[in-house]
C-alpha cells in the first residue's frame, strides 16, 4: 500500500489536501460559493491596493481617484464574472470583455454616486447606483454567454446592487469606502450565483 501511494505521487496523484481545498473552493472555470467568495476577497484586496495613497501619488498624480475606479472595475470583471466565461469557447477573449465591461460599470457608478441627478452622495443616489451597477454587470455576464438569458438574475441584482450601494453612506467609515466596496462585491456575487448558476 505505501509502495502504490508513493508512485501514484510520482505520476503526479494528487494529495488529500489538493482534494480538500479542490472540494471547498472548485476551480476558477468550476468555483464552488466558497471559491467564488474568495475570489471577491481577491478582487477587492486589489482594490485597496489600488488605492493605497502611495500608488495614487507616484502613479497617477494627475488622476487621482480616477484610475483606481478603472483598474478594480477590470478586477471585478476578471474575477467575479470571469469564472461564468472560463470555461467556454475563446476564454480569454471573453474575460478580457467582461474586464473591460466591469471597468466600464464601476467607473459609470462612481461617477453616477458622485455627480448623478438624484443628488450628490445621497443614499438615494447610492442605491441607484449600485443597482445599475449590479444590473449591468448581470446583463454583461449573460450576454458574454452563449447559454439562454435568465431574466430572474435582474431583479435579484437591482436589490443585491441597490442594498451594496446603500452600505457606502451608511456602513462606510474609511475616506475610500473599503467596506461599502466590499459589501456591493459580495451581493453581487450572490446574486450571480443565484441568479445565473444555471449556466455553469
Amino acid at each position: 500500500m505505501v509502495e502504490q501511494s508513493l508512485r501514484k505521487r510520482e505520476v503526479g496523484g494528487s494529495s488529500p489536501s489538493t482534494g480538500t481545498i479542490t472540494r471547498l473552493f472548485g476551480s476558477f472555470g468550476a468555483p464552488t460559493l466558497a471559491g467564488k467568495l474568495l475570489l471577491v476577497g481577491l478582487s477587492f484586496a486589489a482594490y485597496v491596493v489600488l488605492s493605497l495613497p502611495y500608488l495614487e501619488n507616484r502613479l497617477w498624480p494627475r488622476l487621482p481617484g480616477v484610475w483606481p475606479g478603472w483598474f478594480a472595475g477590470a478586477a471585478f470583471g476578471a474575477l467575479v464574472m470571469g469564472p461564468y466565461l472560463a470555461r467556454l469557447e475563446r476564454p480569454l477573449l471573453r474575460i478580457a470583455g467582461a474586464c473591460v465591461a466591469g471597468a466600464l460599470i464601476y467607473r459609470l457608478a462612481i461617477e453616477f454616486a458622485a455627480d448623478g441627478p438624484v443628488g450628490v452622495g445621497t443614499p438615494a443616489s447610492f442605491a441607484c447606483a449600485g443597482a445599475g451597477a449590479a444590473a449591468l454587470v448581470a446583463l454583461a455576464t449573460a450576454l458574454l454567454t452563449p447559454a439562454r438569458f435568465r431574466w430572474r438574475v435582474l431583479p435579484i441584482a437591482l436589490l443585491a446592487g441597490a442594498l451594496g450601494g446603500l452600505t457606502f453612506p451608511w456602513l462606510s467609515f474609511t475616506e475610500q469606502a473599503y467596506e461599502g466596496h466590499l459589501a456591493w462585491q459580495l451581493l453581487v456575487c450572490l446574486a450571480l450565483h443565484f441568479g445565473l448558476r444555471k449556466i455553469m
